[in-house]
């Protein structure tokens, strides 16, 4: 070090010069020399400002040599002349420094002869006992250190480290940063679970690496149930919802797991319950959505908290909900699309009356102003808006009353009555005992209309397999349209089916077209004790209707929402024919909108209804070919 210095003067005395007005005139004396692993520190002496007053003085330094006041790493000592002292931190130990003065005026700046020096290597910091710990709860206590010496690095971290273990380390979760340097500080350990034995040790870290301070140990106090300061007070009152809440101010010790309110009729009600919500965990204030309510009822609210320790709850707090009235309706729809047996109409809730709907519909009878304690009606959703419902298993040429009805927690309201006849039955007289309804080994259901001694299902068969469960292959060969020159359909010589067009919406409504390998395999195409048609009993049947030339309009649906067009249609067989179409021999599609085909079991013998006529027209085609005409299928009782 005294080395240093005599370098210094020796250099400032040499470089002891006098320059003309535009250049600072320097002389300085180094009095001082200070080095640490960190930190350097230069005292000097500028003797003269040779002429031009001196703006700025100080010391630069760097790794590199011959370093300038363009670095940020230069001290600002001040203007003028005379004694200085320059305080160099931020190093890093062990390293090699490159420093040079320099003096400033207004004609520019002069630097002095530039010298090294290498820091020192430091020292880990010295810490002193851990302080004893204090303020002790169930979740909580104080404690610190003292750091002596920073061991040659300012800017030392420093705090307590704890674990449920001996010898706890940093880096840790569980430890505080307490600020930097040397000296006491205290520390605030929080986080901590009830009745538990911690260890403690305050640390210090700097560059040279991490020291501890002595350990000790504490346990923490017995935890207690949450504490609740208050119920929320209770808002946005509906006919069967509010909202509440409440506020936990201290855990007692212990974890909150559950935190909410309970509510119900009579005072003081309790969790576990249905009725309460679950509003996340720990402390501090919550809000909580009560639904499920009844109208115009008296309930009773708590906060409630839950930890290991118990339940506890917050104060009582209670209100009413509002009392609601029953839901509006506009008119009841006029009944449409009327058959023997069907119809349709429907409403529009128009209101909920502050209570949501839970049910709605139509309901009928042959008297008027019918009620939903009849079993006569339909469910059709819930919530406001229009609804369509479609009216079932009613009989023929009867007057029947409909009136739309809406449900919600007050009660029922219901539409205006509208009246409607259903058709007449247009047959020869009824012989045959027929069940109301069939179903197939699929499970799918069909309705059963009679129709003189005869036994009809009212919808198209939509069976995938054989009666001895063989599957029937679809065929799905073909564009949408079908396929000129597709001959996967054409050259079918067993059991075969297909969608028209290939659209599955298509099968919903018009079920499968079957070719009539399917129809006649012995195995059994229809439901067991159910079979297709024969040519003679389609006879029957248009017959029963008044023969073929009036038979058609006597079994088509009415309107032309399937029917692209629909002449004569008054469907008084309750027969519900439906515009399917057909899949040709070659594999194209078409009429579906415009005719309905059927097969029967006599071989190249089929039945057709048109749109634009009222006939049941018969084919009498011998052409083989026609066994691969993909046709719908009707089942008779056997």
């Amino acid at each position: 070090m005294d080395e240093l210095k005599v370098r210094w003067k020796k250099l400032a005395l040499e470089t002891c010069v006098t320059v003309c007005s535009t250049s600072p005139s320097i002389s300085s004396i180094i009095t001082t020399v200070t080095i640490s692993a960190s930190t350097a520190s230069f005292s000097g002496n500028i003797l003269s400002d040779g002429g031009s007053p001196v703006l700025a003085k100080g010391i630069i330094w760097s790794t590199s040599p011959n370093p300038t006041i363009a670095l940020s790493t230069k001290t600002n000592d001040g203007p003028g002349v005379g004694p200085f002292t320059s305080n160099i931190t931020g190093l890093n130990a062990g390293t090699t420094y490159y420093v040079r003065f320099y003096v400033s005026n207004s004609s520019g700046s002069t630097y002095g002869t530039e010298i090294n020096f290498t820091t020192g290597t430091g020292s880990v910091a010295t810490v002193g006992s851990t302080v004893s710990i204090g303020s002790i709860t169930a979740t909580s206590a104080t404690s610190g250190g003292n750091i002596s010496s920073d061991g040659g690095y300012p800017g030392t971290v420093r705090g307590v480290v704890w674990a449920t273990s001996t010898n706890p380390t940093v880096p840790s979760a569980f430890s505080t940063s307490d600020g930097t340097g040397t000296g006491a500080f205290t520390s605030n350990i929080t986080g901590l679970s009830a009745t538990t034995l911690y260890y403690v040790r305050s640390y210090a870290t700097n560059p040279a690496g991490t020291t501890y301070g002595s350990e000790i140990s504490f346990t923490t106090l017995v935890g207690s149930s949450p504490s609740i300061s208050s119920t929320s007070a209770i808002g946005s009152i509906t006919t069967t919802s509010a909202s509440s809440g409440g506020n936990i101010s201290s855990d007692g010790g212990y974890a909150i797991t559950a935190r909410g309110v309970v509510w119900g009729t009579s005072p003081s009600p309790t969790v576990p319950s249905a009725s309460s919500t679950t509003n996340g965990t720990g402390t501090g204030s919550f809000t909580s959505n009560i639904t499920g309510l009844s109208v115009g009822t008296l309930y009773y609210v708590r906060s409630y908290a839950t930890n290991s320790a118990g339940t506890s709850y917050g104060t009582e707090i209670s209100f009413t909900t509002s009392a609601g009235s029953l839901a509006t309706m506009s008119a009841t729809v006029s009944a449409t699309s009327i058959t023997p047996s069907t119809a349709t109409s429907g409403g529009n809730i128009t209101a909920d009356g502050g209570s949501p709907i839970t049910a709605r519909g139509v309901v009928w009878a042959t008297t008027t102003n019918p009620t939903i304690s009849l079993s006569t009606k339909t469910t059709d959703g819930t919530g406001t808006g229009a609804f369509t419902s479609n009216i079932t298993g009613l009989t023929a040429g009867t007057l029947y009353y409909v009136r739309s009805y809406a449900t919600n927690s007050v009660g029922t309201s219901y539409g205006t009555q509208v009246s409607f006849t259903t058709l007449t039955i247009c047959t020869c007289a009824s012989t045959a005992t027929c069940p109301s309804d069939v179903t197939d080994r699929e499970g799918n259901r069909y309705d059963v209309i009679t129709l003189g001694s005869q036994c009809w299902m009212k919808q198209n068969l939509r069976v995938t397999t054989l009666n001895d469960g063989t599957a029937i292959p679809v065929d799905a060969g073909g564009t949408t349209t079908g396929n000129v020159g597709y001959t996967g359909w054409l050259n079918t010589t067993t059991s075969a089916m297909t969608v028209y067009g290939h659209d599955a919406s298509n099968l919903t409504t018009f079920g499968y077209l079957y070719n009539q390998y399917a129809v006649n395999d012995p195995k059994g195409l229809c439901p067991s004790g159910w079979r297709v048609p024969t040519d003679t009993e389609w006879t029957t049947l248009s017959t029963c209707l008044g023969g073929e030339s009036v038979a058609g309009e006597k079994m088509k649906v009415t309107g032309t929402t399937l029917w692209t067009v629909n002449y004569d249609a008054n469907n008084c067989s309750d027969f519900s024919g439906l515009p399917g179409g057909f899949r040709r021999n070659d594999g194209l599609f078409y009429f579906k909108g415009e005719n309905a085909y059927f097969w029967s079991s006599t071989s190249a013998k089929n039945r057709a209804l048109s749109g634009y006529s009222k006939e049941l027209r018969a084919s009498n085609d011998a052409n083989s070919y026609q066994q691969n005409v993909g046709l719908s299928v009707r089942c008779i009782k056997n």
